[in-house]
């Protein structure tokens, strides 16, 4: 039964797919700014830097604080892999959206609106998320220092992403505290986002899964590394 359901699946380009994904993920994760209820701790750590330092952008914050995770990633394990470099390169590619998207999109001026612009954030973060998983393609560096420092120490990654969410989300606080006196860019979406992104993203994959597949067109010899 499962084989049958596996050969009626549509099958996709995951190097088309990779683009596609990182179009969604920074036009979600701009629409949970946009909505001023509160963003994911993972993105926290840049918006308020950017909020701070405003010499730089959220977007181009967002690159520099992903390219520091990654070097802290080669740091403690002492590898370094070729599809790091491709993950740097999808930073900044990221980071160029959310500015792209913070230029264009307006914040809305009712808390119906509010709602409704962080809840299709949300949806189309997570619905890229599952994406980025099953495309084939190297990872953004974040979800690469979670996937590689659990894999590299043994540890639990469930467990690890979890208390990688606390630290960003401590480190937020905190810096917006210290530097502005009072919280910035976290509010109720930021837990809810913390709360339910795992179990919608695993819910896209159970219905998308049975429909969709991914393949590699092209398979340069940094696509596994």
């Amino acid at each position: 039964m499962k084989n049958s359901l596996t050969q009626h699946r549509k099958t996709f380009s995951g190097e088309y797919a990779l683009v596609v994904a990182l179009l969604l993920d920074s036009l979600g994760v701009e629409l949970q700014v946009k909505s001023g209820l509160g963003i994911s701790c993972i993105s926290s750590v840049s918006y308020v830097l950017s909020q701070i330092f405003t010499g730089l952008s959220f977007g181009t914050w967002n690159y520099l604080v992903q390219i520091f995770v990654l070097a802290l990633l080669v740091v403690v394990t002492r590898q370094w892999k070729l599809g790091y470099l491709v993950s740097l390169v999808l930073s900044v590619a990221f980071g160029s959206l959310l500015d792209v998207f913070a230029a264009v999109l307006t914040a809305p001026v009712t808390l119906v609106g509010q709602a409704v612009c962080y809840a299709v954030g949300f949806c189309v973060t997570c619905f890229s998320m599952w994406m980025l998983q099953r495309c084939l393609m190297p990872i953004m560096p974040f979800d690469t220092f979670n996937r590689d420092m659990t894999s590299f120490f043994h540890w639990n990654y469930r467990t690890f992403n979890t208390c990688f969410n606390v630290i960003c989300l401590s480190l937020s606080v905190s810096l917006a505290l210290v530097f502005t006196g009072h919280i910035v860019g976290i509010g109720p979406g930021t837990v809810v986002s913390a709360l339910c992104t795992g179990t919608l993203v695993s819910a896209i994959g159970g219905v998308m899964d049975r429909e969709v597949a991914f393949q590699i067109k092209y398979r340069p010899m940094w696509v596994f590394a």
